[in-house]
């Protein structure tokens, strides 16, 4: 997801259009930064521009070329790291094939001394101003925006035809007129029993062992609702909240009930806005807590945890 400081503002190089290419990073360099940060429990040494609530987005710049970029936990085998990309490149391929634009995206893998690997993903540095959320921001309220109905028609296109899609206005950007995706770091595809489809060991271990198999099955629960049209968009208004963009809830609500004939509740949004206020900040206490006992035990945490979620807390 990109965040607050893409790129655009005043004293930072000109952004880059969504289809543009990418530097090639030195994973080493950023890495060896990453490390540190992690380490010393300082997100301030890197140049955070987006959070989620899984993953965290970094500016980085390669040889003059600013990019963006985001680390995913280590997998443990090359082989489970291939397997991650390969899902990567065709949820891409996906949502390319139902008329969603896509930001690029190249995956550069790192090999660790212990046999792991970590995964990162580039994508050009994009205009601030230009993501939906912020463009949202600056215009009226109204069913019939084009940023608005145009992520919608795509969500309902797309998640109709069973393409899995995290569809909040934070992960689009708005470029000539189109909504572009830009967030792969989680690709909620699933397989028959329910999980998702790429080994999620890097991402679990990031929690306490007494509550890993709880959170993780917490989390599969809301994994298996990206597919359902009428609960993503329902998780659209959600964000909605989140961000504090209440005035576009209702003009979401209508477009939704005059373009598709789908009815979505404002009252159950903000039901689960609440409840994801109280689940999100627990599982950053949770991670903070095993990056403590793994420390003081003089093992190695391997996620940089920011100093609050998305959520402000």
């Amino acid at each position: 997801m990109a965040g607050d400081e893409a790129g655009g503002s005043e004293g930072r190089p000109a952004p880059s259009p969504p289809d543009g290419p990418t530097p090639t990073p030195d994973l080493a360099a950023i890495e060896a930064v990453m490390r540190r940060a992690i380490d010393d429990r300082r997100p301030d040494l890197v140049s955070i521009i987006g959070k989620g609530e899984l993953s965290i987005a970094v500016r980085w710049e390669q040889d003059g070329t600013p990019c963006v970029v985001k680390r995913v936990p280590p997998f443990p085998t090359p082989a489970t790291a291939a397997s991650y990309i390969d899902l990567v490149r065709t949820h891409i391929a996906d949502l390319e094939a139902h008329d969603v634009r896509c930001v690029t995206t190249a995956l550069h893998t790192l090999d660790r001394p212990d046999g792991s690997v970590i995964v990162y993903h580039c994508q050009p540095l994009l205009d601030v101003d230009r993501l939906a959320d912020h463009v949202l921001r600056r215009n009226e309220p109204r069913p019939d925006d084009p940023l608005l109905v145009s992520v919608l028609d795509a969500a309902v296109r797309t998640i109709g035809a069973g393409v899995p899609l995290d569809a909040q206005y934070a992960n689009w950007l708005w470029h000539d007129g189109r909504p572009w995706q830009l967030d792969f770091s989680t690709p909620l595809m699933l397989d028959e029993r329910g999980h998702v489809r790429f080994d999620t060991t890097g991402f679990v271990r990031e929690y306490p062992v007494p509550v890993r198999r709880l959170v993780y099955r917490e989390l599969m629960k809301v994994a298996a609702h990206y597919t359902e049209v009428d609960w993503v968009l329902t998780d659209v208004l959600v964000q909605l909240f989140r961000e504090d963009l209440v005035p576009w809830c209702e003009p979401l609500v209508t477009a939704a009930r005059e373009r598709h004939g789908i009815s979505l509740s404002t009252a159950e949004a903000q039901k689960r806005f609440e409840a994801d206020r109280r689940f999100y900040p627990t599982l950053l206490k949770l991670k903070r807590a095993q990056r403590a006992w793994m420390q003081r035990t003089h093992r190695r945490y391997d996620t940089l945890l920011p100093a609050t979620t998305s959520f402000g807390r």
